[in-house]
């Protein structure tokens, strides 16, 4: 274990500026709203420590427009800059009313933006140092470009970068560059922190970026390490994951209950948050993230009472909530919301106004990782939307693929797709948003029956994150898997088992990700275009371009 070492805030960002300057905070008007869950003893009798938390950067430092709030009319984040003002603030506050402060990060920093992927994440952990992190937790996305570099964002760190599950597959070892957890000390309690990292990483990354890494089960990992946490002093136990908290959470319980009942080897994929937090006592807070959906109202288990908190990330927003722990016996004993808004503060500028020099430093450093990205490429005359299911940014998506490999069908996933695209002028950086992973374009050529058997996959078990071009299918829900459609057509007519057609798709599904299991038993070329080129390119030869939703996949008996 490695005890937190708080580095200078006066020094600069090394990757980014020589200095920053302090900044002037302005906070939404407001009392702070009292939490439902009581608390033990007079408010006298608590000590409170502020937590502070992010998770999914992607790489997000820049400040910029929040066209997912409204596209005609976005208001202004501030992103990495407005981040920075607030902590400064509430550490100075802090500090003057005698409170403690946790800054903790749920994982994916760096994935998603031309600076973060540029510079592999190392500009991303320059900041988090610089701020002063007191740990984080990696994500799935920290492995994209191989278990190598996960390793070295890990020991760039100046704080501990978090995964007791994070081991070696032949092993069942824990990895020696991610420590399994860290106890930091504030306002006088000790809290011990674990790191669980999510277990689909193995279905999320292709395995050749993850060698010989594997991820232990969530519940078995923090059983393991409580007891251990705790006889090193740890007071407050706190999950650090990047799992989250799933919409929906309200109508879940049953599934969560049987779940977490089956043994890890029984269970379909990891545990997430909710399922975690029910499954082990051990725990009293769960900082999460993963699904980029955030908790304005923080969750609690009504078996366990462990209480969760997440963000929506990319910067958008920061997690603080006021912990209450009881002064004689250093235990958890509630929370109070730090903010009108509750446990998430967004970054507008008008309410946290970004330091100048600071946001000079990362526009700087974002303006060279990103330059010929404003850039006019085209004009989209309707917004292009997303949805739980098909959507029509998912149909041009898709069709740029097949127009850029002249295949007969072209398929991805949903998951893939980052954002809306919002009407009007489109540039590099908006598909940038879009698709960011610069995956290739991988070309199959197949028979009819095995493009039956690839299209069967992309409808098995209920999923509904296939988006398609080239092809209409008719899904029958009430059918097993491997049987489930009952009418395919390519280019109008139906589907010849005996005839060869070409299909293409991202090289991160080739590979296997995310169930396709058949991909990598099948030869297939690369086409010399990754996903965001073939996207680019369309839109340039297409402008304008007013697409409208006509349903691809039609499902009956659902």
């Amino acid at each position: 274990m490695r005890k937190v070492r708080r580095v200078s805030h006066q020094s600069g960002i090394r990757a980014l500026a020589a200095s920053w300057a302090a900044a002037t905070l302005i906070l939404c008007s407001g009392a702070p709203a009292q939490a439902e869950r009581p608390h033990v003893g007079a408010r006298e009798g608590v000590l409170r420590v502020h937590l502070l938390h992010t998770n999914d950067i992607h790489g997000y430092l820049g400040a910029r427009e929040a066209g997912f709030m409204n596209p005609e009319f976005p208001p202004a984040l501030g992103g990495a800059a407005s981040a920075a003002a607030y902590i400064k603030r509430v550490r100075s506050e802090a500090a003057v009313a005698g409170e403690g402060v946790l800054l903790l990060d749920g994982g994916d920093v760096f994935q998603g933006t031309r600076l973060g992927e540029s510079t592999k994440g190392g500009a991303i952990i320059e900041w988090m140092n610089e701020i002063g992190y007191d740990a984080m937790v990696l994500g799935n996305h920290d492995f994209d470009v191989g278990w190598e570099n996960a390793r070295r964002l890990a020991r760039m760190a100046e704080f501990p970068a978090l995964g007791a599950n994070v081991a070696i597959a032949e092993t069942g070892e824990r990895v020696a560059w991610a420590e399994p957890y860290t106890i930091v000390e504030t306002a006088g309690v000790r809290f011990g922190i674990v790191g669980i990292v999510t277990r689909d990483t193995k279905s999320l990354v292709p395995a050749d970026q993850l060698g010989n890494v594997d991820f232990l089960p969530a519940d078995e990992t923090v059983r393991r390490y409580a007891p251990e946490m705790r006889e090193k002093g740890a007071e407050v136990m706190v999950a650090l994951g990047h799992i989250g908290v799933p919409p929906g959470y309200e109508t879940r319980m049953e599934s969560v209950e049987q779940k977490v009942a089956l043994s890890p080897d029984e269970r379909e994929g990891g545990l997430n948050a909710q399922e975690l937090v029910h499954a082990v006592t051990e725990i009293d807070i769960m900082v999460g993230g993963h699904i980029h959906w955030g908790l304005r109202k923080p969750y609690e288990d009504p078996i366990t009472h462990t209480v969760c908190f997440q963000t929506y990330g990319r910067m958008s927003g920061l997690g603080h909530i006021v912990l209450l722990i009881d002064e004689q016996t250093h235990t958890f004993a509630g929370y109070e919301f730090a903010h009108a808004d509750g446990a998430e503060v967004t970054l507008f500028t008008d309410y946290v106004w970004p330091n100048p020099e600071h946001k000079q430093a990362i526009g700087a450093a974002v303006a060279v990782a990103e330059a010929g990205m404003d850039e006019v490429a085209g004009i989209v005359e309707v917004h292009l939307g997303r949805g739980d299911a098909e959507h029509i940014l998912g149909q041009v998506v898709a069709d740029a693929f097949r127009e850029a490999a002249g295949a007969d069908v072209a398929f991805t996933n949903r998951g893939g797709i980052r954002t809306e695209l919002r009407r009007g002028p489109v540039t590099p950086r908006d598909l940038y948003e879009v698709l960011p992973f610069n995956n290739e374009l991988e070309l199959f050529e197949v028979t009819g029956e095995t493009l039956r058997e690839i299209l069967e996959t992309g409808v098995s078990g209920g999923r509904r994150d296939l988006e398609l071009s080239g092809a209409q299918i008719r899904v029958d829900q009430s059918k097993p898997d491997g049987q489930k459609l009952d009418r395919i057509e390519i280019a109008g007519a139906p589907i010849d088992p005996a005839g060869h057609y070409t299909v293409v798709t991202t090289s991160y599904l080739a590979q296997g990700s995310i169930g396709w299991d058949i991909l990598p038993e099948l030869s297939s070329k690369s086409i010399g275009m990754n996903d965001l080129e073939a996207f680019l390119r369309y839109i340039e030869a297409h402008s304008p371009i007013a697409p409208h939703f006509v349903p691809r996949i039609d499902r009956i008996n659902q």
